[in-house]
């Protein structure tokens, strides 16, 4: 599940998380992974948590899941209020979500890996009780419980401690840090990501 910032200021990270995903996808094919790929926006106020793109599920089967996946990004509106990550896939995997606008997404035999594309930190206080941190690991372990089969979230933002400079430039996205760090998953700036690494322990 890929969570992507869509504030103005992700111009030129929108462009290379696209690219970028070209070379994913031949890593993931090459693992003959049966993935399935979804994305949402980090802004809590458009349709929360609900998956963008035509085919809202983008699948290992598709002729072209890299264009397909570009498309999803290009679907995402421009986000008008804030970055709300955390909050949005705990929202995009679960009810009413997760049997209605998202259905067929997640399913109880896969891994969940949870990708967070974002330039600022987390903003999702008033959606998840004022500790957002600990409500998506809360949820990433109950995942795990549940299925038996690892869940955990990746962070591809400004990393610590000062952020970074390049492209748009990123601030520290320390909630989000925190969160991969945590459960598992990988810390990737935003600036120069090299998305392949998401995956690197296939």
């Amino acid at each position: 599940l890929w969570v992507v910032d869509t504030t103005g200021s992700m111009n030129e990270e929108l462009a290379s998380l696209k690219s970028g995903f070209v070379e994913l996808v031949e890593d993931l094919n090459n693992e003959q992974l049966n993935y399935q790929v979804g994305v949402v926006t980090t802004d809590m106020s458009l349709d929360a948590g609900t998956l963008y793109g035509n085919p809202w599920i983008i699948t290992s089967e598709l002729d072209d899941p890299s264009e397909s996946f570009a498309d999803a990004v290009d679907s995402l509106p421009a986000s008008v209020d804030g970055e709300a990550g955390l909050a949005s896939f705990i929202a995009a995997l679960s009810e009413p979500n997760l049997s209605g606008a998202n259905r067929g997404f997640r399913r109880d035999d896969a891994a969940l890996h949870v990708i967070v594309v974002s330039d600022s930190d987390d903003q999702s206080d008033e959606y998840l009780n004022g500790t957002p941190e600990v409500e998506a690991d809360k949820f990433l372990t109950e995942e795990a419980l549940r299925t038996g089969l690892p869940a955990w979230l990746s962070a591809v933002v400004g990393p610590e401690p000062l952020g970074c400079v390049g492209q748009g430039g990123a601030v520290v996205g320390s909630a989000y840090i925190a969160v991969a760090e945590v459960s598992g998953g990988e810390v990737l700036s935003i600036c120069e990501p090299d998305l392949t690494e998401l995956f690197g322990g296939l």
